[in-house]
This record gives structure tokens, sequence and C-alpha cells, in this order.
């Protein structure tokens, strides 16, 4: 139960992530 109403904000939280990263690592390289 705990787990099914995490997932939805662990999910949105991975994707916020990957999306920072993926624009630093763009940064960096430009």
């Amino acid at each position: 139960m705990l787990i099914s109403t995490l997932l939805p904000f662990i999910t949105m939280s991975c994707l916020f992530i990957s999306i920072v990263l993926f624009k630093k690592f763009l940064i960096k390289k430009i």
C-alpha cells in the first residue's frame, strides 16, 4: 500500500533528476 502511493512520486523524482542531469550534460558539452 505504501509503495503504491509512493511509486508516482518516485517516478516523477527520477524523471526530474534525469532531466536535470541531461541538461547539465548538454551545458557541459557545449
